[in-house]
This record gives structure tokens, C-alpha cells and sequence, in this order.
């Protein structure tokens, strides 16, 4: 995690110090950047100097960090944040601590972007009393983009995401459906739901249509009720082009492939080939518009990988593997040293290859 720390004082440069001093040893590890935004007070060691506008500081931290820390008052730190704000998928976590380190607030992104969590931690680093608002904290309930976070899972719609948790803090129970197998004992404000993984409560006080989370990569146009789809990011697209082949049609192909197949964009967690295909443009290019990784394997590496999978003579020949697509995904899915289980087995179309594979998974509760 990136943490910027931000002081205005000689006092609060002490305590941004203290701040970091704490992050960077707590066991998180964490790597931390210490500035001072005040004219006439000479930097201690470790310590940048912020020589433009505190505006343009803002801006660019949000672009470079995952976290903001201000040692200051809350105004300085809401006025800095204002023109930046965008989204809480996006927006970095944002935390205000007084100058003598008394108390720290979670200001902004407490669950997604994990300003409650720090604010924990600072506070309790430094001996400060925490200050977190956020109503499903207050209140002691089921945070589903904390759930989320947790699990590694995409929130599809922030706006039911918002429907659950107002659900939640008005007394009502959340069904709870899961392609993952799910570990640990359900909060009191879930249920499973027929056909999950677990059986189904027979619980008369469970309502009939309210909200429902879905966890899985696919995701069914005929879902009953309000639901929230959260889609575990471990689907591994295999690839395989000719040199040259145009990026648009190669995202085309694949989105094309996810969609038939049911299966949730959301899910891509990397883009897998051979070696030979590193620099290959498209390749990148289709990891980019997903966001993801791109990985590569040696036709060794391939070749080692036992399963059944397609084969072709004149591919080997060509680049030291019966199959590329196939196999780099089910390798590029490996998760605890056991290969990921192929589910979209080789497509083809003018001069490309693509298959998918996912990583196992595991829901926690």
C-alpha cells in the first residue's frame, strides 16, 4: 500500500513521522511518503518539502497513492479532496488526524478503499482515539463491500450494493448465493439461498423476494429479486495470435466468447500466453483492457503441464507447444500449487486462439 502523509506544522510533521513510523512497522510493511507543506520550517530527515500549491499535491497523491493521511485540520484536508473526488470504486482512502495525534477520522473510502482499517491502525500505533462514521460500522452489521474487499470479489452495481446495506440497517435479512464454496458461519444478516452452496435455511421469517447477493462468475439474466452480483476475479484468459493481429479484434473475439458463455467480464484476472507472444501487441493490448496481468510460459513450462487438451502437430512445430491457449490457462490459473480446471476449452477464429481457465476459490464469511 502507497501512503502519502502530510503535515503542517512542526508539530504535525512529528506526528506524520510518528504515522508512518507505525505503518511502515506494524507488519503491513507499508510504503509511506512524509511531506510538509509550510513556508519557513526547514524538513527533518526523511521528510519532502511540498513546493507547489496543496491543490496539485492533492491531485497528484490521488493519482500515486492508495491512501492520504492529513495531520491538520479537517477543513485543509476537505477543501484539498474536493476537486477530486470521483467514485468510492476509485477514490483513495482518506484519513485527517489532529496535529498532537489525539484523534484519527476515516474521511473518505472507508471500505473500499480501507480508510477504516488504516484508521484503526494509526490510531492505535499512535495511541489516538479512532473516529469512524460509516453506518454498518456504527450500528455493528454486515458491510457487503467490506465482504467484498475481503474476498477479492467486483461489486457489478454500487447502487444495490447501497440497496443492501440500507436493507441491512433496517432489520432485513440477505439471501446469499455462491458458485465458491463458503467458509465460516454466515452474520446473522445472511442466509443461503436454495442451490447454493450450503442448504437452504427453512426459516419462516426469511422474505420471499428481498435482496440477494450472487457470487460467481456467471451471471443469469433471470435472477428473482433485487440482486447484487460480486464476481471473484480468477478466470484466466489463455491467447494465442497471429504476429500482427489487429487489438480491437482479438477484444472482440474474447468479449464475444464471455458472452455466450455466460460469464461475467468482471472474472478476468489475467491474460496468459507463450514466451514468443510477450511482446506481442494485441496480447498486451487485451490485458490492458481488462485491467490485468499479462503472464508467460515457456513451451517447457506448457509441455509439463498434464491434462487432456487439444493438440496440433503444426503448432508445436512452430512454437515448441501442441497448444498454446489451453494450456497457458490452465497454468496461468494455478493457485496453491494445483492447476486451475479448464472451462472454455480452445475457440478459434482467422489466426486466433483463446480459452479460459479458473482459479480454485474459496468464499469466507
Amino acid at each position: 500500500m502507497d501512503i502519502s502523509i502530510i503535515g503542517f506544522t512542526a508539530a504535525g510533521q512529528h506526528t506524520a513521522l510518528d504515522i508512518a513510523r507505525v505503518l511502515r512497522g506494524d507488519g503491513g510493511g507499508e510504503h509511506c511518503r512524509v511531506f510538509l507543506k509550510k513556508q519557513g520550517l526547514e524538513p527533518e530527515q526523511g521528510v519532502e518539502r511540498v513546493g507547489g500549491s496543496l491543490r496539485e499535491w492533492t491531485g497528484a497523491r490521488f493519482e500515486d497513492s492508495d491512501a492520504l493521511v492529513f495531520v491538520g485540520a479537517a477543513g485543509i484536508a476537505v477543501r484539498a479532496i474536493a476537486p477530486f473526488i470521483v467514485s468510492k470504486r476509485t477514490d483513495p482512502a482518506v484519513l485527517v488526524t489532529d496535529e498532537r495525534g489525539t484523534w484519527v477520522i476515516s474521511l473518505l473510502s472507508g471500505h473500499l478503499g480501507g480508510a477504516n482499517a488504516l484508521t484503526e491502525r494509526v490510531a492505535a500505533g499512535i495511541g489516538a482515539v479512532s473516529v469512524i462514521t460509516t453506518a454498518t460500522d456504527v450500528n455493528g452489521r454486515f458491510a457487503v463491500d467490506v465482504f467484498a474487499k475481503e474476498n477479492g470479489l467486483a461489486i457489478t452495481d454500487m447502487a444495490a450494493a447501497k440497496g443492501i446495506s440500507a436493507a441491512v440497517l433496517d432489520g432485513e435479512r440477505i439471501g446469499l448465493r455462491s458458485e465458491l464454496p463458503v467458509k465460516g458461519e454466515l452474520p446473522a444478516e445472511l442466509y443461503m439461498v436454495p442451490d447454493g452452496t450450503k442448504k437452504a435455511e427453512t426459516d419462516a421469517s426469511r422474505p420471499a423476494a428481498g435482496w440477494q447477493i450472487r457470487v460467481g462468475i456467471h451471471r443469469s439474466a433471470a435472477a428473482e429479486g433485487r440482486t447484487l452480483w460480486l464476481v471473484p476475479q480468477c478466470l484466466v484468459l489463455g491467447v494465442g495470435c497471429r504476429r500482427g493481429k489487429e487489438t480491437a479484434a482479438l477484444v472482440s473475439f474474447v468479449r464475444e466468447m464471455l458472452e455466450r458463455e455466460g460469464i461475467c467480464p468482471e472474472a478476468v484476472a489475467a491474460v496468459a500466453s507463450i514466451d514468443r507472444k510477450a511482446d506481442e501487441p494485441a496480447i498486451r493490448e487485451l490485458a490492458e483492457f481488462f485491467g490485468v496481468p499479462f503472464v508467460t510460459f515457456s513451451a517447457e513450462q506448457l509441455m509439463a503441464l498434464v491434462g487432456d487438451f487439444a493438440s496440433s502437430a503444426f503448432v508445436r512445430a512452430q512454437v515448441g507447444a501442441d497448444n498454446v491457449c489451453e494450456r497457458s490457462a490452465v497454468l496461468g490459473a494455478a493457485a496453491d500449487g494445483a492447476p486451475g480446471r479448464l472451462v472454455i476449452g480452445r475457440q478459434a477464429r482467422d489466426g486466433m486462439t483463446v480459452a479460459a481457465a479458473v482459479r480454485h476459490r474459496e468464499l469466507y464469511v
